[in-house]
Parts: structure tokens; C-alpha cells; sequence
């Protein structure tokens, strides 16, 4: 991405989800959740779905954005963190890195 772009840790995105309220929406006619902060800031993540294999999935309906921090599975496999919206709603989850989710760079401070 490069400068001054970086992946999002899992903890910048948990500090997001605490701090921060959400509104499913649209803009541009596309489907997916408005996150603003305290301050009135605010970012739109896209409903995008998600890819398996050779399908893409929940269009419209989810979002899913990967975070740049790395989880040791307890098979020795590593796996990633990721912010998951959903119908007005958010949660953290972990998926193998084979899954194809989003990405949704932040400016490095």
C-alpha cells in the first residue's frame, strides 16, 4: 500500500468497534455500514462479501475486512483476525487466510 497506508491491527479495529457507532445504509447506491466516531468522523465499509474457493458470497448482505494482526491456530497454522459487519451489526472473528476478505487501509499516525 505504501506510505502512509498500513493494514489495520486487531487492536486499532477493537478500539473502532468500542469507541464508535454504526448505521447500515447506502451510499452510491451499495449496501453497507457507516461507522462514526466521537468526534463525527466517519467511514464507510461496502458490503462486499466474501470469497470461497471460486464463489463470491453474501454480497450486499455482509462485509468483511481483514486487520493485519496474525493468530497462531492451535493446528500451527497461522490465521487472521477480521471485522465482520452484518446486518447492523459487527463482530471480531478468525479465518484462515485462504478466505478472500476485504481490505480496508488506515493512515498510519
Amino acid at each position: 500500500m505504501g506510505a502512509p497506508w498500513c493494514m489495520p491491527s486487531n487492536e486499532q479495529q477493537k478500539e473502532l468497534k468500542n469507541n464508535c457507532s454504526i448505521q447500515w445504509t447506502q451510499q452510491n447506491d451499495v449496501n453497507g455500514t457507516l461507522v462514526t466516531g466521537p468526534s463525527g468522523g466517519q467511514i464507510f465499509f461496502p458490503n462486499a462479501g466474501y470469497r470461497w474457493d471460486d464463489k463470491l458470497l453474501d454480497v450486499e448482505s455482509e462485509g468483511h475486512y481483514w486487520s493485519g494482526s496474525l493468530h497462531l491456530g492451535s493446528d500451527g497454522s497461522y490465521d487472521d483476525f477480521y471485522l465482520c459487519f452484518m446486518y447492523g451489526s459487527w463482530a471480531w472473528a478468525i479465518s484462515n487466510r485462504c478466505v478472500g476478505l476485504s481490505v480496508r487501509a488506515c493512515a498510519r499516525s
